[in-house]
């Protein structure tokens, strides 16, 4: 029975290997509960300050959690060392083997045919130069690299196709950054029971916002502990930058998630 496109992409995508920030955020947690363990304390000191940005008088476990949650994610993938590739990169890659594996295929041709027709006295004057190693490199090149190269190409093309979708692609930015504000969303909405955004005030010009406020005060911590595992974390430089970054988040689907949920 032949293969759905999906289960042959399936194949191509390990199951364990997370190759973007989103699938990272699905597994992660759980993979990093000692370093959620040991960074609580740093978190819960700043609970107090928490507790007057989001208006609430406590702060429920599953909103410490997801708090917790969102700073561990933010740094282990920071961190990761290299940054998984994603899909519609992988899928790049394969693209230019294809591409590259076609063309050596027609210039290893156009040789053979230009060689095909030179003068035969000129022919065997080189047959005598490249002696009788050449004779087996053309030969191989003829039975075996031609052959080879003109399987690669389209092999290569039928798996970038497979991958075709599997991720948005475009330019990634501030995944880490992305990952923190995502979770600090969640924690946003569990707590106050309103759905994580940034406002825009036209008499201001500026954004604004207890979500934007939140994320603010968490950012500190989550960059003085990415400096000190090892690597800066990288974020929109400016607080105005940084506002709108936030902004598009929440307006693009990337928070979508972080609706309200009733607690009873």
């Amino acid at each position: 029975m032949a293969r759905t496109k999906q289960e042959k992409t399936t194949e191509l995508i390990p199951s364990t290997v997370p190759t973007s920030a989103a699938s990272f955020a699905g597994v992660g947690a759980n993979l990093f509960e000692p370093v959620r363990n040991a960074l609580a304390p740093l978190i819960e000191a700043r609970f107090e300050n928490i507790k007057v940005i989001l208006r609430v008088r406590e702060l429920r476990e599953d909103v410490r959690l997801e708090i917790a949650n969102a700073m561990v994610l933010c740094i282990a993938w920071n961190n990761l060392d290299p940054a998984p590739k994603r899909y519609s990169d992988i899928r790049k890659e394969l693209l230019r083997v294809s591409d590259r594996a076609a063309r050596a295929a027609a210039a290893l041709r156009s040789a053979q045919s230009a060689l095909n027709e030179l003068t035969a006295r000129y022919g065997e004057l080189l047959a005598q130069e490249w002696g009788a190693r050449g004779d087996v490199a053309h030969a191989v090149a003829s039975r075996d690299v031609l052959p080879w190269l003109e399987a690669v190409s389209p092999l290569a093309k039928r798996f970038a196709d497979a991958l075709a979708g599997a991720d948005s692609g475009g330019r990634p930015r501030f995944e880490a950054f992305t990952l923190l504000v995502e979770g600090l969303a969640r924690a946003f909405a569990a707590a106050t029971n309103r759905r994580a955004k940034v406002s825009w005030s036209d008499y201001q010009q500026r954004h604004g916002g207890r979500f934007l406020e939140f994320v603010e005060s968490m950012l500190p911590l989550a960059r003085e502990l990415s400096r000190q595992v090892g690597k800066p974390l990288e974020h929109p430089a400016s607080p105005p930058a940084r506002a709108a970054y936030i902004y598009d988040l929440t307006r693009k689907g990337r928070v979508e998630a972080t609706r309200p949920r009733k607690h009873s």
